[in-house]
């Protein structure tokens, strides 16, 4: 039974892993994240002085 099964279970596993990489993308890519992502890249660039 479960040999039957295995193609299926092996196409909708694929399925799963490029649908949740899509919406970790989408997510990170976001309008609204564009603010912290900048603020974020910055961080190398500050002096010791901003550092908390």
């Amino acid at each position: 039974m479960i040999q039957e099964l295995y193609p299926y279970l092996k196409s909708l596993w694929t399925l799963w892993f490029f649908l949740l990489f899509v919406g970790i993308i989408a997510w990170v890519m976001w309008p609204g994240r564009r603010k912290q992502w900048d603020a974020q890249a910055q961080i190398p660039l500050r002096d010791g002085a901003d550092r908390e």
